[in-house]
């Protein structure tokens, strides 16, 4: 098969249908490849062991025949696609399509607007600039330090950009690094009793900005893993979306492709395995097809009976020939939450087989069957990716230069061991007491962690 002929046949056939995925480059790469950038989420950039542990776990998997990651997708201009070198030319139909579908949500969709699109060369950049700090400082000193930072890589805040910060809260200083004109940094802060303003979540904006302690090799360094954390943020946020889209354009463009008879049953085959349930875990991309199947279906009228009645009884309009209109709105305008509490339906739960599961006796069971129940519980669930919401609510706690913290208790607790850990690290990266204001049997505790 010639592959620069057959993706220009699938991107012509996906313009043809109202696909707008901009320019997508394809290369062919063995499987230590395309499990290097799965775990380091970029090529280039830097390593931690951490990343390599991701690594070593997937290969290990496809070594032992246990999963096969058929592509990857890398949110750049043009887009990247990576195909597997072991893949049929069948499978490189059905992946070239995927990424197609991938790469329209990434030029489309709400929430990748603010993406640098230039990431793949400022993480090089990054890495080139952490060697540098190695070299200087020692392995050990900036290994244990990013330790510190990742562990709270998760700590930003994801409305930043629908409430940009103030000018007034950037502080400034005399030029000082060569790093100085990119990130502002302050190395020292007039704490008052009012600091912050108001409570901050983006906690690696804060330490960059307002630790007493860091140098400026450390405050670069947040800022890097801040800086590529808001990379991968709207990743996260659309991870159902995103899968569910690719995997309703692959489907799609690949019907409208001249497959012959052996060629549709492996493609029914292939596609069958990417939707199959998991009772031990969400499969977002067969939950993301059915809903878009979904909603194509009812926005083209086709409803059941008890839908029809349900609408007007509740006065909505019953839409007639619009599903393909629809489901482009939708991809463009949702995250994965609201595409979950507004598009989730009672027979979407029902075909897709989405149910809540629990283990009795040491079984696997279905738990929930109540459509509502799950489209709410799901919906909960992606509230801040499914993270605890802490913020710093005062960095003079008990007029000393404490940091204090509160988690917006919605229900679930901390994890223990993890808040013990991260709130460590949080006071090397403070360099003063850091106190945890949460919720633990139904009471108020506050968690504390000394220098």
């Amino acid at each position: 098969m010639d592959l620069n002929t057959t993706a220009r046949q699938i991107a012509e056939v996906a313009h043809s249908l109202g696909l707008r995925p901009g320019a997508v480059h394809f290369e062919i790469v063995p499987a230590h490849i395309i499990y290097e950038f799965g775990a380091y989420g970029l090529p280039g950039r830097f390593s931690h062991w951490t990343m390599g542990k991701a690594y070593d776990r997937m290969k290990t998997l496809h070594d032992h025949g246990l999963t096969k990651i058929l592509e990857l997708a890398i949110n750049a201009d043009p887009v990247y696609g990576f195909l597997l070198d072991t893949n049929s030319d069948l499978e490189n139909k059905l992946v070239m399509a995927h990424v197609l579908g991938h790469a329209d949500t990434s030029r489309n969709n709400a929430y990748y607007q603010q993406t640098n699109k230039d990431m793949l060369d400022i993480a090089n950049l990054h890495a080139n600039r952490l060697a540098r700090y190695t070299t200087k400082h020692g392995d050990k000193k900036v290994e244990e330090f990013l330790d510190c930072v990742l562990s709270l890589v998760s700590n930003i805040d994801p409305n930043q950009y629908i409430k940009p910060r103030k000018p007034e809260e950037k502080k400034s200083k005399a030029k000082e690094t060569d790093y100085d004109d990119l990130w502002g940094y302050a190395t020292s802060v007039e704490i008052t009793p009012s600091f912050p303003e108001h409570p901050e979540r983006d906690i690696l904006y804060f330490l960059m900005e307002h630790s007493p302690t860091l140098e400026d090799w450390q405050r670069d360094i947040i800022g890097i893993i801040r800086q590529e954390a808001y990379y991968f943020l709207p990743q996260m946020r659309t991870k159902i979306l995103a899968e569910g889209w690719a995997t309703y354009w692959h489907n799609t463009i690949c019907h409208e492709m001249d497959l012959n008879d052996r060629e549709y049953i492996d493609f029914a085959r292939l596609h069958s395995a990417i939707i199959h349930p998991n009772p031990l875990s969400l499969n977002p991309y067969r939950l993301g097809y059915f809903l878009f199947k979904d909603i194509e279906r009812r926005w083209n009228g086709k409803l059941e009976d008890y839908e029809r009645k349900e609408y007007k009884e509740k006065g909505w309009d019953i839409m007639e020939g619009q599903g393909r209109e629809k489901i482009f709105e939708v991809a463009n305008l949702c995250d994965d939450q609201s595409f979950i509490r507004n598009y989730l339906s009672r027979k979407c739960i029902e075909d897709s087989k989405t149910y809540l599961y629990g283990e009795e006796n040491k079984v696997l069971v279905i738990t929930e069957t109540d459509w509502e129940v799950i489209r709410n519980g799901l919906a909960n669930s992606l509230a801040n990716l499914g993270l605890p919401v802490i913020e710093i609510v005062d960095a003079n706690y008990e007029k000393k230069g404490q940091l204090l913290l509160e988690h917006r208790y919605e229900g679930l607790e901390l994890k223990s061991d993890w808040a013990d850990k991260t709130l460590k690290n949080l006071t090397k990266l403070w360099g003063r007491g850091v106190y945890l204001r949460t919720r633990k049997n139904d009471r108020e505790v506050t968690l504390y962690a000394g220098v």
